[in-house]
């Protein structure tokens, strides 16, 4: 999928979203969006240049509220179940450095 399209998608996954009314949590989001930019920077800088950063940050969470609650009734408990839902749909592994930063710490 080329980035426009990828672009198309989220801003169309978002909609939807908003048309559902879901409740979505502005500081899950904005804690996201700074671990984001602190973490993955080249990442964010895409994203950003692509004008899909906020989208990509509301759709992230609800995928993962929506996981966590498909991981409930799969039997998971409930902490479990947010935390695996996390780790599939947050994005919060950091980016790898590159070799030349690594070399210079």
């Amino acid at each position: 999928m080329n980035p426009l399209q990828m672009a198309l998608r989220i801003k169309a996954e978002r909609k939807q979203y908003e048309a559902e009314e879901v409740i979505h949590n502005p500081d899950l989001h904005q804690q996201l969006l700074e671990a984001w930019r602190r973490d993955s920077p080249k990442m964010v800088a895409r994203l950003e240049k692509q004008g899909i950063l906020d989208d990509l940050a509301f759709v992230c969470q609800e995928r993962m509220w929506r996981a966590a609650k498909d991981n409930r009734r799969a039997g998971l408990p409930v902490t479990d179940a947010r935390e695996q839902a996390e780790r599939d749909h947050l994005m919060l592994e950091p980016e790898e450095p590159e070799a030349l930063e690594t070399w210079a710490e």
